[in-house]
């Protein structure tokens, strides 16, 4: 991926140990010319107790943009983050914010979530869901379109909704802190391979070692949770650093 902004290409990455070596150990591959890499953090994963000052180092730490999770505990058995505590987070920062839907209404959420001005907003793709029409309003609204896939078997989907991007989830959705899904690789080669110049974020279990490979893989962006970001062994400033210097 090209390098970015140099305010970002301060620090070191630690060494990394022989399981990670082995997983991250991929043959070179050339990169199309103007690919953005973008890091969002996960809110999901910070201190709802002092989610201003959370803000504030994630900010510091130079990440691009802020992951917000809604759920509705009917798509998935959770709850995660509000409409309001979306609307409080527009108002503290300047960072894009990009949405995550798991909602069986995810036409009711966007209703009401474009109000507050977020970069994107990404739901998955159902049945009952007029694609076309959600699209529409987002578009009308300066909002990018994510598709939410979480399997090879719903690569077909991109074609009915034409989206700005898809998110490609590495861990079941519906709750933090699973493990990892080796499946996501073969379903991000399969995305860019049909549409390479469709932006691919992935999210779920996201370190730099996986963000490497699924990099070579086709990914443009990933969302950075407990794996990458909010780690007891490292600020969040120094897990940047090592994400921009290994994968950036």
């Amino acid at each position: 991926m090209p390098k970015r902004d140099a305010e970002h290409e301060a620090g070191s990455a630690p060494k990394r140990d022989a399981e990670h070596e082995a997983e991250s150990a991929q043959p070179a591959r050339e990169w199309s010319p103007g690919r953005e890499l973008y890091l969002s953090a996960s809110l999901m994963c910070a201190d709802p107790l002092r989610i201003g000052e959370e803000i504030r180092q994630l900010e510091d730490a130079g990440v691009d943009g802020l992951h917000i999770d809604i759920m509705d505990g009917h798509f998935v058995p959770n709850l995660a983050l509000s409409l309001d505590l979306a609307a409080k987070v527009r108002r503290v920062t300047r960072l894009r914010i990009d949405i995550h839907l798991m909602v069986d209404d995810p036409e009711n959420y966007i209703a009401r979530l474009i109000g507050e001005h977020p970069h994107a907003i990404a739901f998955h793709l159902q049945p009952h869901v007029q694609a076309e029409r959600l699209k529409a309003t987002l578009q009308n609204h300066g909002v990018k379109t994510g598709l939410a896939l979480t399997s090879l078997a719903e690569v077909d989907r991109i074609a009915a909704v034409a989206p700005d991007y898809v998110l490609c989830m590495s861990v079941p959705p519906g709750f933090a802190g699973q493990p990892f899904d080796e499946d996501v690789y073969p379903l991000v080669e399969a995305i860019h391979g049909r549409y390479p110049e469709l932006p691919i974020w992935v999210d779920g279990a996201i370190n730099e070692h996986r963000a490497q490979r699924l990099g070579l893989c086709g990914a443009t962006g990933f969302v950075l949770g407990t794996s990458g970001l909010f780690r007891a062994d490292r600020s969040y400033a120094e897990s940047m650093a090592t994400f921009t210097r290994e994968v950036g």
